[in-house]
C-alpha cells in the first residue's frame, strides 16, 4: 500500500537506507539536499520533508515550508480577494523542494505530492491560517505546475518564477459549500485514506460534520 511519511518516523539508521535507493540524476542539488540536510532540517523543524513509499520503494519527497504573502505583495493579494485593509501579512504554504527517483518518473507521483502539498495547506488554514500554495518553479516545471492549477505570478528572475495556487476557504459563503466544497473535502479525506495519512483525514472528516 502506497503511503506519504514525514521524516519524523525516521531513524538516522533507516533514513540511511532510503538514500541509497534513491536517485536524482536531472538535479543532483535535490538529492544533495534529501541526503545531507532534510532529516536535520526537519526535526529542527525548519522544513517538514515527506518520502512517496510504496512497499519498500522510496519513489519520492516533497519539502514544504510556512511562508507568507506580504503586505506589500499587491498583485497577488488583489488576486486572492484580500482587502486593502488588511494590514498584515497573509499566511501561505510553499513547496520548496520536489524531486522523484530516477527510475519512478512520469508515473504522477509529482503530481500527487503536489495534491498533497494542497491538502496540507487546507489543514495549516484550518489551524493557523493560508490562503495560497507558493512553489518557485524552474521553466521546464512551469507547465506542469499549470497542469495542476498554478498560475505565473511575475516574470521569471534568473531561471525561476513565482507560481500560486488559491487555497479558498472551505467555509467560504462565495462558493456553493454543499456541493463543490463538500466533493473537495471528500476528495481529500479519500486521499488521506489512500496514502495513510489519517491525522489530515480528521481534519476534513470534522469540517464534514460540521454541516
Amino acid at each position: 500500500m502506497p503511503s506519504i511519511v514525514g521524516l519524523g518516523d525516521f531513524s538516522n539508521s533507516d533514513f540511511k537506507k532510503v538514500i541509497k535507493q534513491f536517485e536524482c540524476s536531472d538535479d543532483l542539488k535535490l538529492f544533495e539536499y534529501l541526503k545531507n540536510n532534510a532529516l536535520t532540517h526537519h526535526k529542527q523543524g525548519l522544513f517538514q520533508t515527506y518520502l512517496f513509499q510504496d512497499n519498500e520503494d522510496y519513489k519520492g519527497y516533497i519539502s514544504l515550508a510556512s511562508a507568507q504573502i506580504a503586505v506589500d505583495d499587491t498583485e497577488l493579494r488583489t488576486i486572492l480577494g484580500v482587502s486593502n485593509g488588511v494590514p498584515y501579512p497573509i499566511s501561505a504554504l510553499k513547496i520548496t523542494r520536489l524531486c522523484i527517483s530516477d527510475q519512478f518518473k512520469r508515473q504522477q507521483i509529482g503530481s500527487l505530492l503536489v495534491m498533497f502539498a494542497e491538502i496540507a495547506a487546507y489543514e495549516q488554514q484550518n489551524k493557523i491560517g493560508c490562503r495560497a500554495l507558493l512553489v518557485d518553479a524552474k521553466e521546464k516545471a512551469i507547465g506542469f505546475y499549470e497542469s495542476l492549477g498554478f498560475n505565473v505570478l511575475g516574470d521569471m528572475e534568473d531561471g525561476i518564477c513565482l507560481m500560486f495556487k488559491d487555497i479558498p476557504s472551505l467555509r467560504s459563503k462565495d462558493i456553493d459549500h454543499k456541493v463543490e466544497q463538500k466533493e473537495m473535502v471528500n476528495e481529500f479525506i479519500d486521499f488521506c485514506e489512500a496514502f495513510n495519512l489519517p491525522h489530515f483525514a480528521k481534519t476534513f472528516e470534522k469540517i464534514l460534520s460540521e454541516e
